[in-house]
């Protein structure tokens, strides 16, 4: 039994001399391109061309956003002067519109206000009194006890 086991032991010595860790790959090649660029960067240099094409899509999407977003600010801003130049007179036709939906809206039976829990005002001195009379009987069995102790019978 021995024997055997000094050499599973001296199999498994020489197997994991030889295996490298998993990271080993990795370091190496992170040690490469640090060699080839420089300490501070671990990556290749960007490629200039393919940067400037991204950054000249976004340049448009964001032209585009702005655009529509002008577009619609100005879209507003005549609907505004358009209700202006009507006057009030339609505001107040509006108002009364609103008001007559309101009344005529159907009432929700199952949307009730919730009533208020209302808190007893004598809880307070009903807990004070219990306290009381608790401790109260305490001092009686107390005072008896002394008092059995004293005359010999407890």
């Amino acid at each position: 039994m021995m024997n055997f086991d000094m050499k599973m032991l001296a199999s498994l010595q020489t197997n994991f001399s030889q295996q490298k860790p998993k990271s080993f790959n990795k370091r190496q090649r992170v040690e490469e391109r640090r060699s080839q660029y420089g300490r501070s960067k671990l990556w290749a240099p960007l490629d200039v061309e393919k940067e400037e094409e991204k950054y000249q899509k976004f340049k448009k999407r964001q032209e585009e956003k702005m655009r529509q977003a002008k577009e619609q600010d100005e879209k507003l801003q005549k609907q505004l002067e358009e209700a202006e130049l009507s006057g009030q007179e339609d505001d107040e036709e509006e108002e009364a519109k609103n008001e007559i939906k309101k009344k005529n809206k159907p009432k929700s039976h199952h949307k009730k206000e919730k009533k208020k829990h209302k808190k007893n005002k004598h809880s307070k001195k009903k807990s004070k009194h219990k306290k009381k009379k608790h401790n109260k009987e305490k001092r009686k069995k107390k005072k008896k006890i002394k008092k059995k102790q004293e005359t010999g019978l407890g």
